[in-house]
């Protein structure tokens, strides 16, 4: 397959909360299939999003506490014309939190580093030949053989959405 599926592929980026709290965002991410084939693609992860603070020149880190294994990675089929949404709720670093307890709500498995004051967040989508999924291990080989599976093409290719500028309190 050559790189023009990365063109049948739209991605936008909206704010779900109306306001953005000191400790979290929420946002929705809406991949548009405008091509002519039904397209298979492994789901989004949060970590994709991107924030830079005006404050900071370069893009924020993302951390984790947890590391998950599982057995396939998740993946949605698009038909043409269809969109898949998929709801991020982000959680913002904080240094109070030095250690998983299970149970605590203050607790969640991705924070990124983003200090108070304006940012601007994008998504950006990326699936290529060496794709790699770090939960399930999921190959581009793996992709193609579930994609086969459901009479698609395994998507390929590098797509930014909008951004969106926010500000943090």
């Amino acid at each position: 397959m050559n790189d023009s599926s990365a063109h049948e592929l739209i991605a936008s980026l909206e704010l779900i909360t109306p306001t953005i709290p000191q400790e979290r965002l929420s946002v929705r991410l809406t991949l548009l299939n405008v091509g002519s084939r039904r397209l298979l693609l492994p789901d989004p992860k949060i970590t994709a999003l991107r924030f830079q603070s005006s404050a900071r020149p370069h893009v924020a880190e993302w951390y984790t506490r947890i590391l998950l294994s599982v057995r396939s990675t998740v993946v949605t089929v698009l038909a043409s014309g269809a969109a898949g949404t998929f709801d991020f709720d982000v959680h913002f670093r904080s240094t109070e939190i030095e250690r998983f307890e299970p149970g605590n709500p203050a607790f969640h498995r991705w924070f990124v580093e983003v200090p108070p004051g304006e940012f601007a967040v994008w998504y950006e989508y990326q699936v290529a030949d060496d794709f790699f999924d770090g939960d399930s291990h999921w190959r581009f080989a793996d992709l193609q053989r579930a994609a086969m599976a459901e009479n698609a093409v395994a998507w390929k290719g590098n797509i930014v959405s909008n951004t969106i500028i926010g500000v943090r309190s």
